[in-house]
């Protein structure tokens, strides 16, 4: 938390004055436009508030970023990026170990995801969609509450601009550890979401009540 605190203190952040859990919902609301609720016994969702802040960075939207108007101390979008390097991993190119090793091809994507163990599906932990294909995507989540390999979780996207995306049940088939707060979580859905390979978004499915 402390490296996503240096970055928003650059950016003209009262972070003293705020909680962690402050911080992650004003970026909550930043992104989505509304806050988003907490689920009861879900983590604070570290891993979505540093995706929000680099994915905003990428946009150039550094207006969205700045506590006011008027406070920003970083000017370059990229300096943000720099200070937020796990969520700017860039895909392997042909001929390199790992290029398209999925049967569709993959994009790099940036959404809020949601996912609950096959055991517990009514808690729910919080992630950050970096790529995704028609059979899996991999998303970035807390280290300290990652799924065990091999396990089966429920996921979803939770679009920016409106509804949730249902991929149901995924196995679990790679885990790499990014950092000690940070882990990057591959999964194989059970059922292919062939639209997600489409050049076009996919229409999100309708929010649930």
């Amino acid at each position: 938390m402390e490296k996503l605190k240096n970055t928003l203190s650059r950016l003209g952040w009262p972070v003293e004055d705020l909680s962690d859990g402050e911080i992650v919902s004003e970026l909550h609301r930043r992104w989505f436009g509304k806050p988003v609720p907490t689920n009861q016994g879900g983590p604070l969702g570290f891993a979505t508030a540093m995706g929000i802040v680099s994915a905003l960075a990428k946009e150039g939207n550094l207006d969205a970023l700045c506590w006011a108007s008027s406070s920003a101390q970083v000017t370059e979008p990229e300096a943000v990026c720099e200070d937020l390097p796990s969520f700017d991993r860039h895909e392997s190119g042909p001929g390199q170990p790992g290029y398209e090793r999925r049967r569709s091809p993959r994009q790099r994507a940036k959404d809020f995801v949601t996912w609950s163990c096959d055991e517990d599906v009514e808690t729910e932990a919080t992630g950050w969609l970096i790529c995704r294909a028609a059979e899996g995507i991999a998303f970035i989540a807390e280290t300290g509450i990652v799924p065990k390999p091999e396990s089966t979780i429920h996921v979803r996207v939770h679009s920016r601009f409106g509804g949730i995306l249902e991929l149901g049940k995924a196995s679990v088939v790679r885990l790499e550890m990014l950092n000690e707060a940070l882990s990057l979580v591959c999964v194989e859905l059970e059922r292919p979401i062939w639209s997600l390979s489409e050049e076009a978004t996919p229409a999100p499915l309708p929010e649930a009540d």
